[in-house]
């Protein structure tokens, strides 16, 4: 739990770190290439665009390799890994190379490093676990786009995050806590976390905590679309679900995710987002089901550090696309 309680360090931090050199500018649209822990940071940074002024679209890479059609010299990839070395990555970002993409890393060294050089990357603290490590590599992906002109957004927003985390963080534990009681309490009920679209990032987030600190599977739904098909599949089965309504305050979307409760009939716990924007509201909701992950794997004595079943997909993921 420890890492997670340096999450508001870890902001201030990542506002001290260099950034890469500007790139040539003129750009038509932003790719952010990562996966798994260092993947959510590209749907964290779309979502940013409800808010700030985006002035190309930002689109997120989760995959080995990019639709060519995306990738020209008029392109911005923001290569986001927190090991440097995860091979789809690696692989979108040498597809992008020849497409005469402009290219900026975030990343605490291996082959990214040495792929793109030490001018063209953040160059983020190693040794922590990466989806621990998410202020790391989300703050620097934020400060890359103010720094090439592509977002309405100004550094000292990001200062006013890390104050607002330090006055939310004993809110966060403490929810943290009852949350995870209440998943321990329900004896193998799985998970379902629900949102509105514009906050979905947060519930992906969600399971991707659970499965690797807590070994649990989840669900994350997006409404208003997941009212217009999983809605049924629901009412037609009888499994043992624990639902969760994620409520970051805002009418719309509160009003949608409450509409699709009633209709489900039932919610067990309400999550509510605090904060003056997205930025906050995202950031604190990413933070309590971060801390809520620990406290469920700690209660079954179990490692939220042993990802092996990761490292062995990796393994052979390697082996396979090498030879």
């Amino acid at each position: 739990m420890e890492i997670y309680e340096k999450w508001p360090l870890q902001v201030r931090e990542s506002l001290g770190l260099n950034l890469p050199k500007q790139g040539s500018g003129g750009y038509t649209k932003v790719l952010v290439a990562g996966v798994g822990g260092s993947g959510i940071v590209g749907d964290f940074l779309n979502r940013l665009s409800y808010q700030y002024h985006t002035r190309v679209p930002i689109i997120t890479v989760k995959d080995m390799g990019i639709p060519m059609e995306l990738v020209d010299e008029t392109t911005l990839l923001i290569a986001v890994s927190y090991s440097g070395n995860t091979l789809e990555m690696l692989t979108t970002v040498k597809e992008a190379v020849e497409a005469g993409a402009t290219i900026k890393g975030v990343t605490s060294g291996g082959k990214l490093k040495e792929l793109l050089g030490d001018e063209n990357i953040v160059k983020v603290p190693s040794g922590y676990p990466p989806r621990a490590s998410f202020p790391y590599l989300f703050i620097p992906a934020i400060r890359i786009l103010i720094n090439e002109g592509v977002i309405g957004l100004e550094e000292d927003e990001l200062n006013k995050l890390a104050f607002h985390m330090d006055y939310e963080k004993n809110r966060i534990i403490s929810k943290a806590s009852t949350l995870a009681d209440l998943i321990i309490k329900g004896q193998g009920k799985t998970p379902v976390m629900v949102t509105c679209r514009k906050y979905y990032p947060v519930v992906l987030r969600g399971r991707q905590e659970f499965a690797e600190n807590s070994k649990l599977v989840s669900i994350a739904e997006e409404v208003p679309d997941a009212g217009h098909n999983l809605l049924v599949g629901y009412s037609r089965s009888n499994p043992k679900w624990l639902i969760v309504g994620v409520f970051p305050q805002e009418e719309l979307c509160d009003n949608i995710v409450e509409s699709y409760l009633k209709v489900q009939g039932s919610v067990d716990f309400r999550i509510v987002l605090n904060g003056e924007g997205i930025m906050q509201k995202m950031m604190s909701g990413a933070w309590l089901f971060g801390f809520t992950s620990v406290f469920i794997a700690r209660n079954k004595g179990l490692d939220p550090e042993d990802i092996s079943q990761i490292k062995a997909y990796r393994k052979l993921l390697e082996e396979t696309f090498t030879q």
